[in-house]
């Protein structure tokens, strides 16, 4: 696990999200360092992700009753 004030934090994370892009798969990074006060922001980030998955599902969804 890479420490988040390391040069180098970023980078692993980076090609793991560049590439679930290209795929076009939905990923939520998330802090390894969340606090009990972050609670609140982390619930609203996991509420709007859901969202973006149920949109790409009912897409998907569509896409495939109509072929």
């Amino acid at each position: 696990m890479a420490h988040k004030f390391c040069a180098c934090y970023g980078i692993p994370q980076k090609l793991f999200l560049d590439s679930f892009q290209e795929l076009d798969i939905p990923v939520l990074a998330l802090s390894a360092t969340i606090r009990q006060s972050d609670t609140g922001q982390l619930k609203t980030r996991v509420e709007a992700f859901i969202g973006v998955l149920e949109e790409k599902r009912s897409k998907n969804h569509e896409q495939y009753a109509s072929a």
